[in-house]
């Protein structure tokens, strides 16, 4: 745990959720571990490396990490298909929901002009509506009035 938190510039202590040290200040200082996060991400879409990577991006809310949101999200959309426990009950699912939402008012365009990312937006989101995510039925609908128009 204490390891694999470090990695995510976070703190490890027993009995208690993982909190990042960083602060939206540091933004920059962190694009240049994108790749080596979404690498760990892949390699290992766990629970504990949910909170980790969340943790951070909650913090560093910033268009350059949408990729790294998308794909983490959609590493653990297979990982925990129709876990209600991991998407509901932990909460995963509001805070993805919560992060695009802010990625998308931060760069609007990001998703209308990158169809590819649009659809696969839709389709994490398709995912966790299923799984019971209310957030991501908001969030759902109001994307389709922006980009999956007919």
């Amino acid at each position: 745990g204490g390891a694999m938190a470090a990695i995510f510039f976070s703190e490890h202590h027993l009995g208690q959720p993982p909190r990042t040290y960083l602060s939206g200040q540091h933004r920059d200082r962190l694009m240049p571990f994108v790749p080596l996060l979404r690498d760990l991400v892949r390699r290992s879409p766990n629970y504990y490396v949910a909170l980790l990577v969340l943790d951070v991006l909650e913090l560093c809310t910033d268009v350059r990490l949408f990729d790294l949101v998308l794909e983490s999200t959609e590493a653990w959309v297979t990982n925990f298909a129709g876990n209600v426990d991991f998407w509901v009950n932990h909460a995963i699912g509001r805070r993805v929901c919560t992060l695009l939402r802010a990625i998308n008012v931060e760069d609007p365009p990001l998703l209308a002009t990158a169809p590819d990312r649009a659809k696969r937006v839709g389709a994490v989101l398709a995912a966790l509506v299923s799984c019971g995510v209310s957030e991501a039925a908001l969030l759902e609908k109001e994307f389709a009035g922006m980009f999956w128009r007919k």
